[in-house]
């Protein structure tokens, strides 16, 4: 099963899409400090997720500047992402990163953030 990394600040949700994704059957990686999962995500000895879902409204590294960063770094330009957001607007800021595959608005129902997910890992 996919390995996803979840970055929220959020603590009650990122509870709630880490025992979602768990209770799915996939491995998941959840932060709620964005410097802290970077740190992770460019340490070599760490394996890369198949997918990695992120607020964008973030203190130390937004979710728009740790897209570019991720095309900057040759072992993560191929990370797919899944943007999710309380400003659906925002999606305008994402559409010249080919890394995202697709967006979440907050709030949102379980099934929703269900089908996106599987719908993310699906795409090539």
């Amino acid at each position: 099963m996919a390995t996803i990394m979840v970055l929220d600040d959020d603590r009650a949700l990122l509870d709630m899409m880490e025992d979602t994704l768990g209770v799915l059957g996939y491995e998941v990686v959840a932060f709620a400090d964005p410097v802290q999962a970077w740190t992770v995500l460019v340490d070599v000895g760490s394996p890369v997720p198949d997918l990695l879902i992120s607020d964008v409204m973030m203190p130390g590294i937004d979710g728009l500047t740790l897209t570019r960063r991720l095309m900057e770094d040759e072992r993560l330009r191929s990370l797919k992402v899944l943007i999710v957001t309380a400003k659906p607007q925002l999606d305008e800021m994402f559409k010249e990163v080919p890394n995202v595959v697709g967006f979440i608005p907050k709030p949102f129902k379980i099934d929703l953030f269900r089908d996106t997910v599987a719908a993310a890992l699906a795409k090539t």
